[in-house]
């Protein structure tokens, strides 16, 4: 990983009481003895990953269903039980779900110069839409602008906030 997004990366967590000195992906599969298997990114380092599936051996993935101390190994168990009862995962949420996912490139809070380089990346890749962290700890506002002079004109930045900027009022400042 290149150094300045390590470092970003590092200071994005330590904003955010998230005390990780890097991102480490962790692919979990849940399998089950009927010969099923769900899939996804836990979320956590590998070692927390192992210690929480280890958790659930022997249990039905429906007694974790809202778990939220599972983190991303909820997705293997979303995976999981909509295999089980022959449904995709978004009609365990919905009786009506959307007939289409918008594909977007993701992106965490970074430096202006860094979101450009990433939301060029992205628009490289073919995506029409980046979807970004807001932070107070950067400037949203230079950020966007940063991106924007670099993508096509045709590519959308969604914002999320995730309730940092704390009030109506600040957000709306934005």
């Amino acid at each position: 990983m290149d150094a300045r997004v390590r470092d970003a990366w590092q200071r994005s967590f330590i904003h955010q009481g998230r005390f990780r000195t890097h991102y480490e992906p962790a692919i979990v599969r849940v399998d089950t003895t009927d010969g099923l298997t769900g899939i996804g990114d836990a979320d956590r380092e590998p070692r927390v990953a192992r210690e929480l599936l280890q958790s659930l051996v022997g249990t039905s993935p429906w007694e974790h269903l809202l778990d939220d101390r599972l983190g991303g190994v909820l997705v293997a168990l979303y995976d999981l039980i909509g295999k089980a009862v022959d449904l995709p995962v978004s009609r365990l949420f919905s009786s009506s779900p959307r007939s289409h996912v918008r594909q977007t490139w993701w992106g965490q809070c970074f430096p202006a110069d860094l979101m450009a380089s990433k939301a060029r990346r992205g628009a490289d890749l073919g995506y029409r839409v980046h979807k970004v962290n807001a932070r107070p700890w950067e400037d949203p506002i230079e950020q966007a602008e940063a991106m924007c002079e670099v993508v096509p004109r045709d590519m959308r930045v969604w914002v999320d906030a995730n309730a940092w900027w704390g009030s109506l009022g600040r957000t709306l400042h934005f």
